[in-house]
This record gives structure tokens, C-alpha cells and sequence, in this order.
């Protein structure tokens, strides 16, 4: 028994601390409001866009946050599509596809040639699923959804010649809850591990020998105080002991204590008128 309680505990104590170290780490990396970073990328083309790949970003629950700013001041254009639309739009244009992601923030992307000419805005297109403008910088929350869809980055007027600076994060609702509860799973589980091998510690028994040992002290301790002498060894001689001395008289009755009789008195006399005693007994 205490040997599958201290697997046991092993165990615990395992499982406890990975999941006290995951738990503090996604709570460290994501903060009280969830957000995943994905890095910030320098996107860049001599054509007239960047544009994900088709299904890149294509995951139902998280909301895909894009914070762009333009290094060039221009106004900038940040907008969600569906895929075949975005193609259409952007087909005979040169552009900057991203087509793969790595964690935690690495992006690869692929040059696509086509036309370097301005192209109408992307404003005035309706089939847009979400889209933001701004000067010199624009941001966009998109939640999303199973399917296929592409973001694109563009300078407003459609020009070529795009350089930006792109900050990408996932907003995972309860996230940094979870990972809080998985923290806390883990230390409980660490404590109860490490209190199983307090519980399962063997205790070492008392021997004989010191339980035996005080009253062989008091039986000692009391003879010397008794002042007798301790008895010899087996087979040595024992010395005689003093020659008897004379018969004890007893003690006089004042010694021990008891009272003394008074002397027998002789009888009473009366004195004569002639000053002789005159005995009481009748003549």
C-alpha cells in the first residue's frame, strides 16, 4: 500500500508541476485579455497587395486582430473576402501572397507577378466581409469563421508599391481563464503528491534496549541511595562479615517512650497529738 501510494503521489507531483508551468506560462504570454501574439511582420510588394492564402485564417472561434501602419504615410486599406472574390479582384495584379504560418509569429510568403498598374480602389467593392480604412495606419477585428476567406493589405487608391508594418494577434475568449484553473489543477496536484509521501514516511520503531534503560537507572540509582552494594559476581568468594557482638540489652522504659510507674508508697500515716505518727491500721 504505501508503495502505490508513493507512485501515486509521483505521479501527481509530475503532472502538477507541467501543469503548473503551462498554466503560468499561456497566462504570462496571452494577459487577462486573451490575446494571442503572432508577431509583427514587415509586409511588403511591388504590386498592389498582400493577400492570405486561401484558408489560412480560416479557424471558427478566435477573432483574427490586424493593427497595419503604412511606412509610407499613404492611406491604407485592411478588408476580409471571400477567397474566389479577392482572386477575381486582385487575378491580373503583381501581389505578396502569405502562405504558410509558423509559431509563434514566422510567416512565409510567395511573390506573385502580374501587372504593376494602379487598379480601382477597393472601397467601392460591397462583397467585402469586413474592411477598415485609415490614414497612415488602419486596425481590424474579424471573427472568424469556418470557410474560405483572405485578408487583404492595400494602399486605398489601388497604387502599387505597398511597404507596411503589420501587428497580427488571436483573441481566444477565455483563454487566460482556463489557464488559470489549469495552474491552479496543478499546484493542488502538486501538494497532494508531495502530502501522500509525508503520510507514507516510514517511522522508525523505538529498539528494546532504550525502552529498558530507565529503570535499570532507577534500580540503580535506588540501591546506592539504600546504600547497599551490588551483589558479586557469580562464583567469587564473599568476605565475612563482622564477628557478632554482644546480646542488646533492652532500652530503659524512658528510651522507648513510655511512662513511668510511680514506687509503691507505704500506708498512710496520721500525726498524734504528740507529734508521733499514728498508724491507720487498728490496734
Amino acid at each position: 500500500m504505501r508503495i502505490l501510494s508513493r507512485v501515486l503521489g509521483s505521479i501527481l507531483i509530475l503532472c502538477g508541476v507541467i501543469a503548473l508551468v503551462v498554466g503560468i506560462g499561456v497566462m504570462a504570454l496571452v494577459g487577462r485579455d486573451s490575446r494571442v501574439p503572432l508577431g509583427e511582420q514587415q509586409w511588403t510588394s511591388d504590386g498592389v497587395a498582400v493577400v492570405s492564402s486561401d484558408g489560412l485564417f480560416s479557424v471558427m472561434g478566435p477573432t483574427l486582430q490586424v493593427e497595419v501602419t503604412s511606412r509610407s504615410e499613404k492611406p491604407v486599406f485592411v478588408g476580409v473576402g471571400y477567397t474566389d472574390d479577392v482572386s477575381d479582384y486582385l487575378s491580373a495584379s503583381s501581389r505578396t501572397a502569405i502562405s504558410s504560418w509558423s509559431p509563434p509569429g514566422s510567416f512565409g510568403t510567395v511573390q506573385l507577378r502580374g501587372e504593376d498598374r494602379k487598379i480601382p480602389g477597393p472601397d467601392g467593392l460591397d462583397w467585402w466581409v469586413a474592411e477598415t480604412t485609415g490614414k497612415g495606419s488602419a486596425a481590424l477585428d474579424w471573427k472568424m469563421v469556418d470557410g474560405r476567406y483572405s485578408f487583404v493589405i492595400m494602399n486605398a487608391d489601388g497604387s502599387p508599391e505597398l511597404d507596411t508594418t503589420a501587428k497580427l494577434k488571436l483573441v481566444i475568449e477565455g483563454l487566460f481563464e482556463t489557464a488559470l484553473l489549469v495552474a491552479i489543477g496543478g499546484l493542488l496536484g502538486l501538494l497532494i503528491g508531495i502530502l501522500s509521501f509525508v503520510l507514507t514516511r516510514r517511522r522508525t520503531p523505538k529498539t528494546p534496549a532504550a525502552v529498558q534503560e530507565t529503570p535499570a537507572v532507577a534500580s540503580a540509582d535506588a540501591t546506592t541511595q539504600q546504600g547497599a552494594h551490588p551483589a558479586p559476581p557469580p562464583g567469587a568468594s564473599v568476605p565475612p562479615g563482622p564477628p557478632p557482638g554482644p546480646p542488646q540489652q533492652p532500652a530503659p522504659p524512658q528510651q522507648m517512650g513510655l511512662p513511668l510507674s510511680a514506687p509503691p508508697q507505704p500506708p498512710s500515716a496520721q500525726v498524734g497529738s504528740a507529734g508521733g505518727p499514728t498508724y491507720g491500721a487498728n490496734s
